[in-house]
C-alpha cells in the first residue's frame, strides 16, 4: 500500500494529479492505438488492399508515439521528483542526527545509520520513482478499457469485468 507519509513530501500532491492526467491521456491513447490497430487489421484480412489502410495505420502510430511520449515525460518527472525527495530526505536524516548527536551512534550503531543515510535514501527514491505511478496506471487504465469496452459492447463489458482481475494481475507481472 502507499505509505501516507508520501503525501508529507514537498510537490507529491502536485505529482499525484499530473500523474493521474498523464495516465488518463496514456489510457486513452491506449485504447486509440488499440482501435485503428484492429480497425487496419481487420480491413486488411477481409481482402482490403494497403493502401486504403494508410490513414488507421497512421493514425495508430500516432497513438503509439503519443503513448510513448506520455511515458517518457512522466519517467522524467518521477525521476527529477524523487531525485530531489532523496536530497531532502538525506538533509532532514543528517540534521535530525546532528541534533541527536553521538548518543545517536551509541545507540543505534554507526555501520547502521551510514548504511541508513546511504542504502536507506536510494530505497525510498526508487520506491517513489517506480510505485506511485504504476499504481496510479493499474488502477486508472483497465477502469479506462473497461469502460471503453462497456460503451462499445455490454455483453463483452460484462465479461470483461469478470476477467479484469486477472488483467490486473497480468499488467502487474508484466511491469505495465
Amino acid at each position: 500500500m502507499i505509505d501516507r507519509m508520501l503525501f508529507k513530501l514537498k510537490g507529491m500532491k502536485k505529482l499525484t494529479v499530473f500523474l493521474t492526467c498523464a495516465t488518463i491521456f496514456q489510457s486513452l491513447a491506449t485504447i486509440l492505438q488499440a482501435k485503428y490497430l484492429a480497425v487496419s487489421i481487420t480491413h486488411l484480412f477481409n481482402g482490403e488492399k494497403l493502401s486504403l489502410q494508410l490513414v488507421p495505420i497512421t493514425l495508430f502510430l500516432t497513438f503509439f508515439m503519443l503513448r510513448e511520449l506520455i511515458i517518457l515525460v512522466r519517467e522524467k518527472q518521477m525521476k527529477a521528483f524523487a531525485g530531489e525527495s532523496g536530497r531532502n530526505l538525506r538533509e532532514q536524516f543528517m540534521k535530525q542526527l546532528y541534533q541527536l548527536g553521538p548518543n545517536a551512534t551509541v545507540t543505534g550503531g554507526t555501520g547502521h545509520i551510514v548504511t541508513l543515510a546511504q542504502e536507506g535514501i536510494l530505497e525510498v527514491k526508487k520506491y517513489i520513482e517506480l510505485f506511485i505511478p504504476k499504481i496510479i496506471s493499474m488502477a486508472l487504465i483497465p477502469l479506462f478499457i473497461f469502460i471503453y469496452t462497456f460503451y462499445l459492447d455490454a455483453r463483452s463489458g460484462i465479461v470483461l469485468l469478470l476477467v479484469l482481475p486477472t488483467m490486473i494481475f497480468f499488467m502487474v507481472i508484466l511491469g505495465y
